[in-house]
């Protein structure tokens, strides 16, 4: 049952879901009208979050420090995603952005393809159902035209190399979250949380 009057935190995190919604939803926007390289609006997007989330974190740090080896997953996590969206924010600029945005979003595919030839780990039916069902809607919403004739110019080529650059991040990210995540043993991006 569900209780008709939550909680204040509990609002406070739906309107940061909701604020973070938004602001994803909208960035591809952002980008196009900005009217600067990709790898700058790229730089300047993870520099003002960094100026905001980085004193946070270590205002909160409770966490034992992280060993040599957790410091270079963790950096090679971060070297993935900013080439990730050196790639997205350039793609965007050379086509359009519903396109670019499907398909840097394709990660989901390379993560569980990389999930299960790299680490061996074998995924649930319903992750496989969930990701044919949004690779179905990705065709459907692409159009049949353009897997018949397979033409992709530059900014699409450019998004596919940002959607294996995010599930390279997702990938190492997960290893490192294993011994420095805030709650014990990560999930996977398959499974429940």
């Amino acid at each position: 049952m569900t209780d008709p009057h939550p909680r204040p935190t509990s609002l406070l995190a739906y309107l940061a879901l909701a604020a973070g919604i938004f602001c994803i939803g909208t960035s591809a926007i952002f980008v196009k009208i900005a009217h600067v390289p990709g790898t700058v609006s790229a730089f300047y997007r993870v520099l003002f979050a960094g100026m905001i989330l980085l004193p946070l974190r270590l205002a909160r740090w409770r966490l034992p420090h992280p060993t040599w080896q957790d410091v270079g997953l963790i950096a090679l996590g971060g070297l993935f995603f900013s080439f990730d969206l050196a790639l997205w924010n350039a793609s965007l600029l050379l086509t359009s952005a519903a396109a670019a945005t499907l398909l840097a979003n394709n990660s989901p595919l390379w993560v569980g393809l990389g999930a299960m030839l790299l680490f061996r780990e074998k995924l649930p039916a319903k992750y496989w159902l969930g990701l044919a069902i949004a690779l179905g809607g990705m065709a459907l919403i692409v159009g049949g035209n353009a897997f018949q004739e397979l033409r992709f110019n530059a900014g699409d080529l450019l998004a596919i190399g940002a959607s294996l650059l995010y599930a390279a991040y997702m990938l190492v990210t997960q290893k490192a979250r294993a011994r420095t995540g805030p709650r014990g043993p990560p999930t996977g991006p398959w499974q429940q949380a």
